[in-house]
């Protein structure tokens, strides 16, 4: 189950997943659209019974795929493999997490909110970034992205990860795909459309660890503005492809 990610017009993709393959074999790929969407298919010249479809609520997918409409009209996906020539060939992959995975206090507003963390996870890729939403009716999506560490402040943009639907508890963006190093410093940020109740770590925390301030909803700005800086940090995390 890669996660999800946001739909657009024409090719729609998550990466970043690590799942072995084998030469050769068969392989069933798979989508479920959260709304109806026009999705390209081929009507003729393809192997019988190679699409199968069904009605299904959307959500995580079905650990054993139900029964259903077998034909020969196959959607259009596609699938990337990194092909190793040998044992050594692709280094080995762990993953790490850094960032707040818990608080103490939430608070519902709307504005920008940016948290300072230290890469504890170590050197890689950064694929997935998440906030602890505490809210039993959130509406409306939330955007999220990674800042550069500018002497304590936040710098330039290094990441805006685009939007999903808010939901009460983790919600996040998965498929990303950003370098970052161990011991360095960043910023994780997110932009609420609407008000929504966010955890947040009241105590105990580095001064200087947050910066917030009202701000528009849309694309996040490539350089913010310094304004409301404290101790109090929302709490969101990073997944990291440790190589």
């Amino acid at each position: 189950d890669a996660g999800e990610v946001s739909m657009k017009d024409g090719w729609t993709g998550i990466s970043g997943l690590s799942l072995p393959v084998t030469a050769g074999e068969y392989y069933w790929l798979a989508y479920v659209p959260q709304n109806r969407v026009g999705i390209v298919y081929q009507s003729t010249g393809m192997p019988a019974d190679s699409h199968l479809a069904y009605q299904y609520t959307y959500g995580p997918l079905p650990g054993t795929p139900g029964s259903g409409s077998v034909n020969d009209t196959p959607f259009v996906m596609r699938a990337t493999v990194d092909v190793s020539t040998g044992a050594s060939a692709l280094p080995s992959v762990t993953t790490g997490v850094f960032g707040l995975s818990s608080g103490d206090s939430v608070d519902k507003s709307a504005w920008f909110n940016m948290q300072r963390f230290g890469n504890t996870a170590g050197t890689g890729t950064l694929n997935k970034l998440e906030v602890l939403i505490s809210d039993s009716a959130p509406s409306g999506n939330i955007r999220l992205g990674v800042y550069a560490d500018n002497n304590g402040v936040p710098g330039e943009l290094l990441l805006d990860a685009g939007e999903v639907s808010m939901k009460d508890g983790w919600t996040g963006i998965s498929g990303l795909s950003l370098p970052v190093t161990a011991g360095e410093y960043y910023w994780l940020a997110y932009l609420p459309e609407k008000r929504v109740g966010v955890v947040y770590q009241s105590t105990g925390m580095p001064d200087g660890s947050h910066n917030c301030y009202a701000y528009r909803y849309g694309p996040l700005p490539d350089t913010p503005q310094v304004k409301s800086v404290n101790n109090t940090p929302f709490v969101m995390r990073a997944t990291v492809n440790v190589y």
